[in-house]
């Protein structure tokens, strides 16, 4: 599911996941397979708030590259991590801090063994 942003905000996630898509960044990231709804969800969430947190802050998005890659890189994981919990491999709980808390599962560790 989408967040909702400010239509400059929107429009800056809506061009960049659109130069990534035809830069093939996600089929590099191995997650040409993975649901593009779960991709776009990750991708909207993660680099989203980080554009909208610049943009409060500066009038505009200001997004240097190192910080870019640290952010796709993010995105990488949580899709890879989600597909994951969907398999039953891993599941996860929210501590009290917010943070996501994941762990690998019996059946997880069951495949881990037969590998």
């Amino acid at each position: 599911m989408k967040n909702t942003y400010p239509v400059t905000v929107q429009e800056w996630l809506d061009n960049l996941y659109g130069y990534l898509k035809t830069k093939d960044f996600f089929e590099g990231e191995e997650l040409e397979d993975s649901d593009e709804e779960n991709v776009m969800s990750s991708f909207y969430d993660i680099v989203g708030k980080a554009a909208l947190q610049s943009w409060l802050e500066n009038g505009d998005i200001r997004i240097e590259e190192e910080e870019l890659t640290k952010l796709l890189y993010q995105v990488v994981i949580k899709v890879h991590v989600e597909e994951l919990r969907k398999s039953g491999m891993v599941d996860s709980i929210e501590d009290e801090n917010g943070e996501e808390v994941v762990w690998i599962t019996p059946k997880g560790k069951d495949i881990r063994k037969k590998l």
